[in-house]
């Protein structure tokens, strides 16, 4: 890696040039979608679409996608309209390949592939929404939208026992009349959307012909909080595999899978050289970054 270091800096070539080599092995077309993960702009949104797009666009000798992801997570309708426009360019032949991690709704776009190309370094994770909470002092914080749903059916639940037990229920009814009902109809479907998302590309691609409980087994697998305990919780190739997810395992000391490192490392390095670059998409013929806006770089022929 220090080679890449000593290089001009971050010159785009390079990527390209190694993209090359992939694809010439792959046979697949390769495209890039690398997040800065230190930055606060740096979910999966509709941009993204967007910009992978004109990606997915660009000609190649190679129609089926190989699209890398390096990204903590986002929007997932934004992951939906990602895994929707693979799939048409790719010619329904699209794998996610995770160098290092893809959690949350990045994950939802890995679940909508036919594959997921991992390593022993690779990580995927739990899909459950989180939301953004300010407090009154205007501090804010990520909390599991199931959690808000858990807390209102225990306090339902009390009152529930203890009117079966013939106690006053006062005090837990009191609790459950301060919980906000209309956020937490929205909590519930946020966690709706995302499983159900997860099982629709699932039951259409990657585990088609597969029965309902498999199916439901493996969204469970990333979607259950009582499961995953924790939304920044590892799941590595084996407990994918495990949930009935189709991976196709890389050894981590070979050629290809350092050229995937590499590729990763190249790519992290030229985003964090200005603290506004945000993402970055590539293929072997194009590149777009994206920070306060987005710039195309030149094509190279």
């Amino acid at each position: 890696m220090l080679k890449v270091l000593n290089e001009t800096a971050g010159d785009y070539v390079f990527r390209q040039r190694l993209i090359e080599r992939i694809e010439a092995i792959r046979k697949r077309r390769v495209v890039t979608y690398i997040s800065s993960i230190e930055h606060p702009a740096v979910q999966v949104d509709v941009n993204d679409a967007h910009s992978l797009e004109t990606c997915f666009r660009a000609p190649g000798k190679h129609k089926p996608i190989d699209l890398v992801i390096h990204s903590p997570g986002g929007s997932a309708d934004a992951a939906e309209r990602i895994i929707y426009l693979a799939r048409r360019y790719s010619g329904n032949d699209f794998r996610v390949v995770v160098p290092s991690f893809a959690k949350s709704a990045a994950t939802i776009i890995a679940l909508g592939a036919d594959q997921i190309v991992m390593s022993d370094g690779s990580e995927l994770g739990p899909i459950d929404p989180q939301l953004v909470i300010t407090s009154p002092q205007g501090q804010t914080a990520r909390r599991a939208a199931a959690s808000f749903v858990e807390h209102r059916d225990e306090l339902l639940l009390k009152v529930k026992e203890a009117i079966q037990r013939q106690e006053p229920p006062q005090a837990y009814l009191q609790m459950a009349m301060q919980v906000d009902g209309p956020f937490v109809k929205e909590c519930e479907r946020a966690i709706n959307l995302s499983r159900e998302m997860a099982k629709k590309w699932l039951k259409l691609h990657m585990m088609a012909g597969s029965n309902e409980t498999a199916i439901q087994n493996a969204v469970d697998a990333f979607s259950d909080p009582k499961r995953t305990l924790s939304h920044g919780r590892m799941i590595d190739y084996e407990q994918a595999q495990e949930a009935g997810i189709k991976v196709e395992y890389i050894p981590k000391d070979s050629e290809l899978w350092e050229m995937f490192l590499e590729l990763l490392f190249r790519s992290t390095q030229f985003l964090s050289m200005e603290v506004s670059r945000i993402k970055l998409y590539e293929t072997a013929n194009v590149s777009v970054k994206t920070d306060a806006i987005i710039r195309a770089m030149p094509v190279r022929q």
